[in-house]
């Protein structure tokens, strides 16, 4: 209904600086360095925090900060909204070895985890191709979630119970 408005925000303080020297700029000089922020195999990688805005109210809600490990949720669609006021977070671990679907309230802040996978090798994907949508949905009628997996290394849609499991 467009009452609320869902951005974020990204906190590179805690993540090492670098530099790149550009030896021989446009139009002669002295060498310039390049600075900019970019975490290594075993820095402390940025945060990201969702923020939602409620229109009507003014009001603010800033949700759970989570790594950073390659893309804002919102700019790898792993976010979307499911009704007037909650959202569903697909979310993962540094690795991508968990995967983890959660139902939030934007209202009150709350996190329902809806679904959950595992690998102990190898990655976890929502969809055979890199940067296209998650093939998961939530289905709020029946309180089920439609995932995706190569669990068996194949890709699959399996229907859950987001009750149990």
């Amino acid at each position: 209904d467009e009452s609320w408005v869902l951005t974020h925000r990204v906190d590179e303080r805690h993540v090492p600086e670098r530099a790149l020297v550009e030896s021989s700029p446009p139009g002669g000089g002295a060498p310039v360095a390049h600075r900019f922020r970019y975490a290594s195999a075993r820095d402390a990688l940025p945060t990201v925090t969702l923020v939602a805005f409620h229109l009507p109210t003014g009001r603010r809600v800033d949700l759970s900060p989570e790594e950073l490990a390659l893309f804002p949720a919102l700019v790898s669609r792993w976010v979307w909204f499911v009704d007037n006021s909650r959202i569903c977070h697909l979310k993962s671990d540094r690795y991508q070895r968990v995967l983890r679907l959660v139902l939030i309230d934007l209202t009150t802040g709350v996190e329902r985890l809806l679904f959950e996978e595992k690998t102990d090798s190898g990655y976890l994907e929502p969809h055979p191709v890199l940067g296209a949508p998650p093939n998961i949905r939530y289905l709020p009628d029946t309180d089920e979630v439609l995932w995706w997996s190569e669990r068996d290394g194949w890709g699959h849609l399996y229907l859950a119970d987001a009750a149990s499991g």
